[in-house]
């Protein structure tokens, strides 16, 4: 079941079964926390035509605590399709993770759609901040197709990127 939950900012479609852990969280070195999200806001009115019973194309954005996760509000939208319309057909960009940089920067890589069982696949794009996520970068192409990405940092600084699909 899907359940809407509408604010004064966004209308968030909340689905049975999804487990929201998954999505990217981090915390800054002053304690703050940022988590990513994503769904649609009221302005957003790009159709998605790929998937029946959703309204529009995603867009993902941060939310900060700065009382250890008491309470978060809206940081910065990461990626839209209303400002980078590249992605015509697809989900809008989704499934956001995040982690930080060994140079403090954050990295966030973010899905764009793709369908089970079909040959229609949307690709996987980054965006940096650099100032602790108020901004981002232009998305950046990162690979053909993925789902439900997940960024490791290694120690020595490499980032893995790893995406798929279970089945």
């Amino acid at each position: 079941t899907i359940e809407e939950v509408a604010g004064p900012l966004m209308l968030v479609k909340q689905v049975e079964g999804v487990k929201y852990d998954e999505l990217g969280e981090i915390e800054l070195p002053n304690g703050d926390i940022i988590a990513t999200m994503y769904g649609f806001f009221h302005e957003d009115k790009t159709p998605m035509t790929i998937i029946k019973n959703m309204n529009y194309q995603y867009r993902s954005w941060t939310i900060i605590s700065h009382d250890r996760g008491k309470s978060f509000e809206y940081l910065s939208t990461i990626a839209d399709v209303q400002t980078y319309s590249e992605i015509k057909l697809a989900e809008g960009y989704c499934e956001p993770d995040l982690k930080i940089l060994p140079d403090g920067s954050l990295l966030c890589v973010l899905r764009t759609g793709g369908q089970k069982g079909k040959d229609y696949f949307t690709p996987l794009y980054s965006c940096i901040s650099t100032d602790n996520g108020k901004t981002w970068s232009y998305p950046n192409y990162v690979y053909k197709h993925g789902v439900f990405p997940q960024i490791l940092v290694m120690q020595n600084g490499a980032v893995i990127v790893a995406s798929g699909r279970e089945g």
